[in-house]
């Protein structure tokens, strides 16, 4: 009868170990990224843009930063915390990114996606001592 080596196991056994303390570890970096929960063509997806952040209502927006940060904006939206994104207005010929606040999800929105055209203004606020247009548009 051939006998199996225990070696492997112990060196497993003290792989996962280790992989399972660093999981326990306290973590001083920045918080663990969440996959973003794709919204689903022909959702609405309502978010806020610093006021005055131009975006005709014939164009669209595509998500294109993975989350900066994230924060409450109470008077734009709930006590929820929302992911600060970047995003590009399409079809305006100039590609300059701008903050993106999506309230309407508590998740990150996948880079790549596109919501409209076209982009409503739906209102303004004011959350945290700055101005807001408030806008929304049907993921395509």
């Amino acid at each position: 009868m051939t006998r199996l080596s225990a070696l492997p196991i112990v060196l497993a056994g003290a792989a996962l170990g280790s992989a399972c303390e660093q999981l326990r570890a306290p973590s001083t970096g920045p918080p663990f990224y969440v996959a973003p929960a794709a919204p689903v063509p022909g959702a609405t997806v309502e978010f806020i843009v610093p006021a005055g952040t131009l975006i005709p209502g014939d164009v669209g927006v595509v998500f294109v930063g993975r989350p900066s940060g994230s924060g409450q904006v109470v008077g734009c939206a709930g006590t929820n915390v929302y992911p600060i994104q970047s995003a590009h207005v399409v079809g305006l010929g100039e590609a300059k990114a701008f903050p993106i606040i999506t309230t309407s999800q508590e998740t990150p929105v996948p880079v790549g996606t596109r919501v409209g055209p076209p982009i409503r203004l739906a209102g303004q606020c004011i959350a945290n001592d700055t101005a807001y247009d408030k806008r929304d548009g049907v993921v395509q």
